[in-house]
C-alpha cells in the first residue's frame, strides 16, 4: 500500500525519529502488554500519553469516511455540555435509558407513560454532578465488563446507546451544536473532510413544532455551511450518507428508498450515497433488498456494510459478494474478506476502498488483538484502505488518532515509517463522494499541510540532534 508514496527530505529526516518511537512503543510494551493488542478502552489513556500519539494528532489525516452520526463525536463533550442544557430529562423505554429535552407538559405526560421522569438537573443536585457524570459517561460507552463480555451484548450495549441519544440530540439547538461540535473535533484533529451516515432524522423544538426529514436535512446543511464557510483554510466540507436500519420491514424499507430519491433531489450536495447499518450477524441481508436497490437511480452510490463478521460461508459473509456486484463504492469492514481471495482480487482490481475501523472491530470483539487484523494483508494484496472511527462516541474516542496509532502500531512492520498513514490519507480523498473541483483542492491543501508537518518535525529532529551533539 505505501510503494507508491515518495517522500520529500524532510519526510526522510522526519522517518527516523518516527520508527524510533515507533520502536520505543514496542521496547515499553513487550509481549503481554502491546497496546494494540490489549482492550482500548483499558489502556486509551497509556496510548494518548505516548510520544507518537503526539505526533500522530498533529499529522494531516485526509478525510473520515465512516462515522455514525449518532456517536459521532467525544462522550466527554456530550455529557458535560449538552446534557447539563435546560429542559432535559431522563426516563426508561423498554428497559433502556431515554435523554430527551421536554417542556413541562410533555414531562407529566411522560411520567404518566412510563412511570418516572426526571431532570437531569434534579438528578445532579440530589447525587452531586461529579458522581451523576460519571454514571451518564458509563452510559454512553462500551465498557470492557463481565456484563458485557461478547459482541452479541456489546451490540446490544451500542443499540442502546443510540436510543439513549437519538431524542436528546433531534432536539434543534441540541442538534445544532452536537454537530458543529462534531465538525470542530475532526479539524481539531486535522481531517478536512467528513462523511458522516444516519437515518434521516426528525428535528423537534421544545414548543411541539416538529421539522419533517427534508427541512431537518436543511438544518443540517445550514450547520455545515457555515461551519466550513469559517473554517474553509482548514475544512472543506461535510456529506452525508442515508443509512437506515437493515432489517426494516419491506414497507419501510421502500419508503426509505423514496425519501432518499426526494433528499438526493434537494440536496444533492449533502446526500452522498446509501448504506444499511446495524449487526449484519443479526439479519437483514443485502441479497433480500437486490431487487429494490437495483432500482436506485445510477447518480446515487452505495457505501455499503459488509463483511463485519468472523463467520465464514453465512448470510453476513455473503453480503460482501453482493455488496461488490451491487458496485458498492466502499466497503465497510469487511473483516470476513480474507476468506475469499476471489472476492479480494475483484475489490483490487475494481479499486473498491477498504473502511478500516481498528478501535471499533477490537472494542465490538471481532479482532482482539489487531496485528491479526485482516487489514494487514489487504494492504499487501494491493487494496486500497481508509482508516475509520466508526462510533467514537461509543468508545471514548474522538477524530482518527487513537485508530492511526492502532493501524500504525499493528498493521504495519515493525520498521515501517508514515508511508502507509500517508497512503491512507490520500485513499480517503480519492475514495470520497467530494466532486473533481473539491478532491483537487483537497489534494492542495492536504499536500500543503503534510508539507508544513513534515517540515516541523524535521526542525524538531534537527535542533534535538544539535543539542545532542
Amino acid at each position: 500500500m505505501s510503494g507508491s508514496i515518495t517522500l520529500t527530505k524532510d519526510e526522510e529526516m522526519m522517518i527516523a525519529v518516527m520508527k524510533k518511537f515507533k520502536t520505543q512503543e514496542y521496547h515499553d510494551f513487550n509481549e503481554d502488554l502491546f497496546l494494540p493488542a490489549q482492550d482500548f478502552i483499558s489502556v486509551k489513556e497509556n496510548i494518548s500519553s505516548s510520544s507518537l500519539f503526539t505526533f500522530l494528532r498533529a499529522m494531516p489525516k485526509g478525510a473520515s469516511l465512516h462515522t455514525h452520526i449518532l456517536a459521532a463525536t467525544s462522550a466527554e463533550y456530550i455529557v458535560k455540555e449538552l446534557s447539563y442544557m435546560k429542559n432535559l430529562y431522563m426516563y426508561t423505554w423498554n428497559g433502556k435509558l431515554k435523554l430527551k429535552f421536554m417542556n413541562t407538559s410533555d414531562a407529566e405526560k411522560c411520567a404518566e407513560d412510563f412511570g418516572l421522569c426526571e431532570l437531569l438537573s434534579d438528578k445532579r443536585q440530589v447525587q452531586s454532578a461529579k458522581v451523576f457524570d460519571k454514571w451518564l459517561l458509563d452510559q454512553l460507552m462500551i465498557t470492557n465488563t463481565p456484563e458485557i463480555n461478547s459482541k452479541s451484548k456489546k451490540w446490544t450495549k451500542l443499540s442502546g446507546i443510540f436510543t439513549t441519544l437519538y431524542d436528546m440530540l433531534t432536539y434543534r439547538p441540541a442538534f445544532e451544536k452536537y454537530l458543529k461540535q462534531t465538525l470542530q473535533e475532526l479539524v481539531d484533529d486535522n481531517i478536512i473532510y467528513v462523511e458522516l451516515r444516519g437515518t434521516f432524522m426528525e428535528l423537534y423544538e421544545l414548543d411541539g413544532v416538529k421539522y419533517d426529514a427534508m427541512k431537518s436535512l436543511q438544518i443540517m446543511s445550514d450547520v455545515i455551511s457555515t461551519f466550513t464557510t469559517t473554517h474553509n483554510e482548514t475544512f472543506i466540507g461535510a456529506r452525508y450518507i442515508f443509512a437506515p436500519y437493515r432489517k426494516l420491514t419491506d414497507e419501510d424499507f421502500q419508503d426509505s428508498l423514496k425519501l432518499l430519491r426526494e433528499a438526493h433531489r434537494k440536496f444533492p450536495h449533502l446526500i452522498a450515497g446509501f448504506d444499511l447499518v446495524g449487526h449484519e450477524d443479526a439479519g437483514g441481508t443485502l441479497r433480500q433488498r437486490v431487487e429494490l436497490l437495483q432500482r436506485v437511480h445510477k447518480d446515487i452510490k452505495f457505501y455499503f456494510h459488509a463483511g463485519e463478521t468472523n463467520w465464514h460461508g453465512t448470510e453476513s459473509d455473503q453480503n460482501l459478494l453482493d455488496a461488490i456486484l451491487l458496485g458498492s463504492s466502499r466497503i465497510g469492514h469487511g473483516l470476513s474478506l480474507a476468506k475469499h481471495p476471489e472476492l479480494m482480487r475483484l475489490v483490487r482490481d475494481r479499486k473498491i476502498a477498504v473502511e478500516v475501523a481498528p478501535v471499533s472491530n477490537q472494542v465490538l470483539g471481532y479482532v482482539n488483538d489487531l496485528r491479526a487484523h485482516p487489514a494487514v494483508l489487504y494492504a499487501r494484496f494491493g487494496i486500497p484502505l481508509v482508516i475509520c472511527n466508526d462510533d467514537p462516541t461509543a468508545f471514548g474516542n474522538t477524530g482518527l488518532t487513537f485508530d492511526f496509532y492502532e493501524a500504525y502500531m499493528a498493521l504495519t512492520q515493525v520498521d515501517e515509517g508514515p508511508e502507509f498513514l500517508k497512503a491512507a490519507a490520500l485513499n480517503s480523498i480519492g475514495h470520497s463522494s467530494m466532486n473533481q473541483f473539491q478532491k483537487r483542492k483537497a489534494y492542495e491543501m492536504f499536500e500543503e499541510r503534510w508539507k508544513i508537518w513534515s517540515h516541523g518535525m524535521a526542525a524538531i529532529v534537527s535542533f534535538f540532534g544539535k543539542l545532542s551533539n
